[in-house]
């Protein structure tokens, strides 16, 4: 039985509907990494970067969901490059596609999720 595929989910805090889309749609084929659900209040700041940080550099993908830009996605997605780990941007509004600096970290773009976990299914699955 090969290994499931780690996906880091990134993106703003509040998009719960986006990590729960994900998780319903996608959980069983794919390791998902949700680092909003692994937070406990009692970690301080440092903590939890820290603990984001050795999931993304142990993940094989890290998604970043942009509706809107957020400090921490803005350093998930480079930090993730730098490890290469393979960055797939989703985009809806499209808003953002053309941004010179989020292109150059990723390997692609999407509009939709499916899109993007159908590119991973083809791209990545063996």
């Amino acid at each position: 039985m090969n290994k499931k595929l780690r996906i880091y989910l990134a993106g703003h805090v509040p998009e719960y509907d986006y990590r729960k889309y994900c998780i319903e749609n996608y959980g069983e084929e794919y390791e998902l990494l949700d680092p909003i659900a692994m937070v406990s209040e009692d970690q301080n700041y440092i903590t939890i970067v820290e603990d984001d940080k050795k999931l993304i550099e142990t993940s094989d993908i890290l998604i970043a969901w942009i509706r809107k830009c957020t400090f921490g996605t803005v350093m998930e997605i480079p930090h993730a490059f730098d490890h290469n780990v393979p960055v797939l941007v989703v985009n809806p509004d499209g808003k953002f596609k053309n941004d010179v600096w989020l292109k150059y970290h990723s390997e692609k773009i999407f509009q939709h999720l499916d899109e993007c976990f159908s590119y991973i299914k083809e791209t990545y699955v063996k």
